[in-house]
């Protein structure tokens, strides 16, 4: 992860074989590429005074020169899939943009996931500007997202952990969301 405004990112990047493998949030960036690249792309950030951290990763994942091998293999597995378009509203890592029903079922699109830039800060943005949002709930181990949701301006007492049960249900409740609490006795066995 690096921690540094696109703009700056980007100028450091030319010449590096790395690709922008994330654009998380304010200033907050994954790279990818080979070992040597993130090796030599480190001590540039440490010299210009960005802070940086490693992540563990065995593949260089969302790089299209590195990955492009394997593009066709996915998305030939993808085509034995029944892909359908969503119930419900899904706002697209790829795009930044709402996911269309054309592209949910299209391989080739969930293909690109493997290689392009996810957009997730993008993503996050569109969906804000489309409609307010009560609250966020992250699924999952750890509050990553959450991080950069708050790294992009939302107010950290919308941000739950989903992970927290009842806490959780509290949370939204208080946020003004309704909750069936007839489905949510139910679940629990309660009268």
């Amino acid at each position: 992860g690096v921690f540094c405004p696109d703009e700056t990112l980007e100028e450091l990047m030319i010449g590096s074989g790395l690709c922008l493998a994330a654009r998380n949030g304010h200033a907050l960036s994954t790279l990818s590429g080979t070992e040597e690249a993130i090796d030599r792309f480190q001590d540039l950030l440490s010299e210009e005074g960005w802070a940086w951290q490693r992540l563990p990763s065995a593949h260089p994942y969302h790089h299209q020169e590195l990955l492009a091998p394997i593009r066709e293999k996915l998305q030939d597995l993808l085509s034995s899939v029944c892909l359908q378009a969503p119930r419900i509203p899904i706002f697209s890592t790829v795009t930044g943009q709402r996911l269309s029903d054309s592209e949910a079922r299209d391989p080739a699109y969930w293909s690109r996931h493997l290689l392009e830039t996810v957009r997730f800060a993008d993503a996050w943005q569109s969906l804000a500007q489309l409609q307010p949002l009560y609250a966020a709930v992250e699924l999952g181990t750890g509050q990553t997202l959450r991080s950069f949701v708050a790294s992009l301006g939302a107010d950290s007492k919308t941000l739950l952990d989903g992970n927290g049960g009842d806490a959780t249900i509290g949370g939204l409740w208080t946020l003004g969301v309704e909750i069936d609490w007839i489905q949510y006795r139910k679940a629990r066995g309660l009268p």
